[in-house]
């Protein structure tokens, strides 16, 4: 997507894409519902570029080269009941733009992240390039492949971690 609003997408395969399987891109009000973004070779999701107001709901995020979730200069993101398997980085990749632009307001809540090579990385350094992340009730298995945890921040503050299971490790920064 660039520049869309109001996108509805359900019940679609991305599968085995070149680059990404879905990217959305400076665009408000996207919701996805029962998809599959699977064995994409570097991203299951890709969003970046001022985008606004995003839900992921009941979606499988499993097996991509690279990570499952890529984002940076978001507001408004929020996945439900989505579950993220076997990527080879990090299930989910919060960062920012050289404009400091990061992700603002996103949460995960009933979501399962399982055997990825790391689980939530938050990326960002302050709360002013990515702030208000909020992990809720998800369970966290076997995602601390190479020294990574389920949750982990380079500085900014992940708000909440509430009734989440974290299989070991629980939230620790990128420099422990």
């Amino acid at each position: 997507s660039w520049k869309s609003s109001n996108v509805v997408v359900t019940d679609s395969l991305f599968e085995k894409n070149f680059f990404d399987g879905v990217a959305y891109y400076d665009s408000i009000e996207i919701s996805t519902t029962d998809c599959i973004m699977r064995d994409n070779q570097f991203a299951g999701i890709s969003l970046d570029n001022d985008l606004v107001d995003l839900a992921f709901t009941r979606c499988l995020v499993e097996a991509n080269g690279d990570v499952g979730v890529f984002a940076r200069n978001t507001k408004g993101l929020r996945f439900l009941d989505c579950t993220f398997l076997e990527s080879s980085d990090w299930a989910v990749f919060l960062a920012h733009d050289l404009e400091n632009f990061g992700v603002h307001e996103a949460e995960f809540e009933g979501c399962q992240f399982e055997e990825n090579r790391g689980g939530v990385f938050m990326a960002s350094v302050d709360d002013a390039q990515s702030s208000g992340t909020r992990v809720l009730n998800s369970t966290f298995v076997g995602n601390e492949d190479s020294g990574r945890g389920n949750i982990v921040t380079s500085g900014s503050t992940i708000v909440e971690v509430s009734n989440a299971y974290l299989s070991t490790k629980t939230l620790v920064s990128a420099s422990e």
